[in-house]
């Protein structure tokens, strides 16, 4: 992947693909959404996803620029408003989505904040921040 490759374009075309496939999801679950993607394409490419990091927040794992772009959504379905530029790796995280836009957002919750445990040494210790697990 290219350095070039940032969370927000990846977490637009999430946004833009769960809108077509009439399952637009919230803010909360994006957060969960590409922590999730950024694991799994680790595990299995060992490359980044993406190169920012995700931060130890109270509601679990976020990226802090992707969190406040969709900020004025608040709590409720994010419609999509930007079209992603492509990149090679949307092919590899359309595969996933169809598996992730169907579970709920306490799926993601409770692994990001209880089940998680690199999120539950960063969040408890007290540090700001932590790449994926």
């Amino acid at each position: 992947m290219r350095r070039e490759e940032k969370a927000l374009n990846i977490a637009k075309y999430v946004v833009e693909v769960a809108y077509q496939q009439c399952k637009p999801i919230s803010n909360l679950k994006l957060q969960g959404i590409l922590y999730f993607l950024w694991n799994e394409y680790y595990k299995e490419t060992g490359k980044y996803l993406f190169y920012e990091n995700f931060y130890a927040w109270s509601i679990g794992p976020v990226v802090p620029e992707v969190y406040y772009f969709y900020c004025p959504w608040a709590g409720t379905p994010i419609m999509a408003m930007d079209k992603a530029e492509y990149y090679p790796a949307f092919g590899w995280i359309g595969k996933k989505l169809d598996e992730y836009l169907t579970r709920p957002l306490q799926y993601f919750l409770q692994y990001g904040q209880k089940e998680n445990p690199a999120w539950s040494r960063v969040w408890n210790g007290g540090a700001a921040q932590a790449r994926g697990g």
